[in-house]
């Protein structure tokens, strides 16, 4: 495999992470699920993970129901800083990946 394909690869499975957490978001998914489907499916994690089932309510029914609690929030808090760890951590990755294959 040749040293543009594999740049190739490697940037649209970047992309795909990417939109996998902002699919994962809208959703009200957790942040980590999207970026790694996104990541080893690519544009079929996409597919799949726009089919799964919304995590939260409808605005409709949130409105009676009683505020989030402290540890839920906590709970939030964390899910997203463990995506961002997660991203970052594959993103840097991915980096040198590029680096060694222009290079070598």
């Amino acid at each position: 495999m040749g040293g543009n394909t594999l740049i190739f690869i490697i940037v649209g499975l970047i992309i795909s992470a990417f939109l996998g957490n902002y699919i994962a978001k809208e959703k009200g998914r957790d942040t980590a699920e999207g970026i790694l489907f996104g990541l080893f499916l690519g544009f079929l994690g996409l597919i799949i993970l726009g089919l799964l089932p919304n995590k939260t309510k409808s605005q409709n029914s949130s409105s009676t129901s009683k505020p989030p609690s402290e540890r839920a929030i906590k709970k939030a808090a964390n899910n997203d800083l463990f995506g961002r760890i997660v991203g970052y951590t594959i993103l840097f990755g991915i980096i040198i990946l590029i680096l060694k294959a222009i290079f070598d």
